[in-house]
């Protein structure tokens, strides 16, 4: 598969071909469409073929309850193909892939690309203020479902799931009356995918992301050469951000003392400054309570200084919230 270049380049190798496994919804082949263009521009003389899977999450489609609940696993059977090299390489949303602890330790997260918004958006409406009393918001996360019930109690909350088309089709029929959507999906999308609707970005203060949010991420296997041509195209300052952020999710899957895992919030990002910030959060998933915590680095944090970042803000999450945060 591989071929080694006569004259050394920058990268000292050369991939002939490189299969890349993704679901295939299409805002997830337009994601493995940047991994493989990120893979060609690093590595010289590579070519790139897709391989559309079918994820768990996508055959075991249920609508009618949070995607915790269901146990939905969008990466999975992706990650299954790449160790038994059907594909050589993953592609996933990073706030899909599950704790370290829940994961597969033969597959390591080779590359990130450079993050878009983390941040959350409102369709339908411009922000929450803006919704009427009892609005009926679409969303079946429950760390989305969490920080909506603390911001606006009346809300009645829809699980609203499938593509980001299929949930817009839903707006657009009335069944709800805005929904909450990843902004760096609708992003990448275009921006027809919302025009003519009202939205508006709502702020790490009142919904922080989930763990990597924003990030495009891919794997492979642990020792693989596909290693090199991955962390060729790897963007430090998202490393730096998803280290952080999946250490605090780590920490807080690792340390529950609790029956069940809470809703978990966290976003890394840099300041005006160039210093990073680091927010946490653990929420009952009714609202009623949310735990905060905030940290802050330097701005030639490392990732292994992220990591001791985040599971200290995890430890401190847990610490917070006490025995009882889940069964009051």
């Amino acid at each position: 598969m591989i071929a080694l270049l006569s004259t050394p380049t920058a990268f000292e190798f050369r991939f002939e071909s490189v299969s890349i496994g993704t679901r295939k919804s299409p805002l997830a082949i337009k994601q493995a469409e940047m991994i493989a263009a990120a893979i060609e521009l690093n590595t010289l003389g590579t070519t790139t073929t897709l391989v559309p899977l079918d994820s768990e999450g996508d055959q075991n489609l249920r609508r009618d309850v949070p995607l915790a609940q269901a146990g939905v696993d969008f990466t999975t059977l992706i990650d299954a193909a790449v160790l038994e090299r059907v594909c050589d390489v993953g592609v996933h949303s990073l706030k899909d892939v599950p704790p370290t602890s829940r994961w597969n330790p033969g597959l390591v997260i080779a590359c990130h690309l450079p993050r878009a918004s983390p941040l959350d958006v409102l369709v339908g409406a411009e922000s929450l203020a803006a919704l009427p009393p009892n609005a009926r918001v679409g969303t079946a996360s429950v760390r989305r479902q969490a920080q909506l019930r603390a911001a606006r109690p009346d809300l009645e909350l829809v699980n609203v799931r499938g593509s980001v088309g299929a949930r817009l089709a839903q707006l657009d029929a009335g069944d709800v009356d805005a929904l909450c959507l990843a902004a760096a999906g609708v992003a990448r999308l275009g921006e027809s995918a919302i025009a003519g609707r009202a939205n508006g970005i709502l702020p790490p203060e009142v919904m922080l992301p989930g763990a990597g949010q924003g990030i495009i991420c891919a794997t492979c296997r642990v020792g693989a050469d596909e290693m090199r041509l991955l962390r060729a195209a790897d963007d430090p300052d998202a490393h730096v951000a998803a280290a952080a952020e999946r250490s605090l999710l780590d920490a807080v899957d690792g340390l529950s003392p609790w029956t069940g895992r809470p809703p978990v919030g966290t976003l890394m990002e840099r300041g005006d400054g160039g210093g990073w910030t680091l927010r946490g959060l653990v929420a009952r998933p009714d609202g009623a309570e949310v735990v905060r915590v905030e940290k802050t680095a330097a701005a030639d944090c490392d990732p292994a200084e992220a990591a001791a970042l985040g599971r200290e803000a995890g430890e401190e999450l847990v610490a917070l919230a006490g025995v009882d945060f889940l069964h009051h």
